[in-house]
This record gives C-alpha cells, structure tokens and sequence, in this order.
C-alpha cells in the first residue's frame, strides 16, 4: 500500500461514498469540481478555538471524525503526512485576550498530541497558528487575502493558512465538515473562500457536524465544546460516561436513532484505523466511554 502515491477522483468516491460520516453531497460536489484528475498530495485540516463570544473547555468525541478521516485517506495515499494547525491566532483576533489563548492552544495542543499517539496516526503534525504567524510568506498570504474580496479577517486568515500549507508541505486535501443550515459556521463557506482568491488547488473532503444530545439543536462544531454544551456532548476526559449523559438527556426516539447511528459510524472508523479491540457485545454508548477511557489513559 505504501507503493501507492496518488489517488484518482473516482477512486476517492469510492471510498468515501462507503463512509457514513462523509457528508457526501457537499464532498462530491468538491470533488468533481477540483481541477485536477487525481492527486498525490498531503492532507491538511484545522481546528478553531473559539466561537464569537466564548473559548472552547476541551475536546469533543466528535473531533476523532477528522484525524480518523486523514488517516484512513493518507492509508490509502502511501506515504504522506498529515498537518493540523490549531487555530489560536485566529481567536486572538476574534478579541480573546492572547495570554489566555495561548495557554488554551498548548493545551489543546498537547491533549490532541497525546490523542493521536493513542490513536496511533503516524506522520502527523500539529502546529499552532501562530507558529507560522511570522513567517514572512505568511504575512504575504495574509495581506493578498485582506486585500480581497473575502472581507472577513478569520476567514481571511484560514485562506493564507491553507495556501501557506499548499505551497510549503505539498498540501493537496483539506478535511473540513458540512452542514448546510448553519450557513457562514461551516467549512464550505471558508473554502469557497480559499477558492476565489487562489484558484481551486485544493480538494476539500467534508465530514458530518458534530453531535449534540438536544432534539432542538443536534447539531455542532465537531472541534470546539462550550460551557453551557458540556451536558449535551461527549467529551474527551476523564470519567467521562456516555450512557449517563444519554439517559439523563431528554432527547426523543428520533434523535437517539440518529444519534445511535452517528456515533455507530464513528465507532466504526476507529476500530478500523486503530489496533485495539472494542467488546462487539457493548451497546454504543459504553462504546464511546471505553474508547474515551483508552485515549486518557
């Protein structure tokens, strides 16, 4: 498999049309749009910090959809890397004050690198914004995209990251996420972005929002948690008990189908990209907290 160093497109179909965490109207629309037969490149996704009012307390169950995703095309890819900038100069800009987002961003940092040791990925790097930040190529990116007609500063600054990426690690795929009703919130906003200003260089891949344990809102940001969602999300840490947070949660039938099936899915794909052995016998709840309990160990 390592001999592989390229993909083609209506092999990317294949494979992601077999995942059902793949939000796969907004993927194939991407794919048949992105201008090249096939791609040999590395993989590249981000990861914010912050909503408008308020900073992320930890990292989502949901977060796993993406390294999971990268590594199981990076598999198919052969020898490629994987990169993942967390997005902490971004929240700065946003008004957070930055010495509390530069301690939130080695955290999470650290919390994520421990996660994928776990998880076992290899050739994969994380860094942070403002790492980059003063890169001189950076800066240039940053200004060409201000100077456009994107007209936000976040996503202005997520355009120069990603082609910052493409141009200095050979990025070639994004993996982002979907979802249609939360509009400007989502991944295919920022992309289309990217895309006006330097062309359709990059192939983005979309997987499906996060989960939340809510009739009204079930749906979320799979890499960012806030304080008033905690009861309503699964969490990476400790003691964390899935059955619990279902059983005391007034959720419907409707939703905990959907929600048994997301997170059937996601369950799934760790057990594929992963070695370790999750008892068939267990329903998917206790599923959730024995992979939770295996990543904090």
């Amino acid at each position: 498999m390592d001999g592989i160093n390229y993909i083609s497109k209506d092999d990317l179909k294949r494979i992601l049309n077999q995942e059902r965490l793949v939000d796969k109207r907004n993927t194939s629309r991407a794919i048949n749009e992105f201008q090249n037969s096939k791609t040999n490149a590395n993989i590249y996704y981000g990861t914010g910090l912050a909503s408008k009012n308020e900073l992320t307390v930890g990292v989502p169950f949901d977060f796993l959809m993406m390294p999971l995703m990268a590594e199981k095309i990076r598999r198919r890819l052969g020898k490629k890397n994987i990169y993942h900038i967390i997005a902490d100069t971004h929240a700065v800009g946003n008004g957070f004050s930055e010495e509390k987002v530069r301690i939130l961003a080695r955290d999470q940092k650290r919390q994520i690198e421990d996660i994928i040791e776990k998880i076992g990925i290899s050739n994969y790097y994380t860094f942070l914004a403002s790492e980059i930040g003063t890169d001189r190529l950076h800066n240039e990116l940053v200004k060409k995209t201000l100077g456009s007609s994107i007209g936000n500063s976040y996503a202005s600054i997520e355009a120069a990251d990603i082609e910052y990426f493409r141009i200095t690690r050979n990025v070639g795929i994004k993996i982002g996420w979907a979802l249609n009703s939360l509009g400007k919130f989502d991944e295919t906003f920022f992309d289309k972005q990217y895309k006006d200003v330097f062309g359709n260089l990059i192939l983005p891949i979309y997987t499906r929002s996060g989960k939340r344990l809510d009739n009204k809102k079930p749906n979320a940001v799979p890499y960012t948690i806030f304080k008033e969602d905690e009861k309503f999300r699964f969490i990476i840490k400790e003691q964390e008990d899935a059955l619990t947070k279902v059983n005391e949660s007034n959720c419907d039938i409707h939703t905990i189908s959907m929600l048994k099936k997301h997170y059937s899915a996601l369950v799934r794909l760790f057990v594929e990209i992963t070695d370790f052995d999750i008892d068939r016998k267990l329903n998917v709840w206790d599923k959730i907290t024995e992979i939770i309990t295996i990543l904090k160990k």
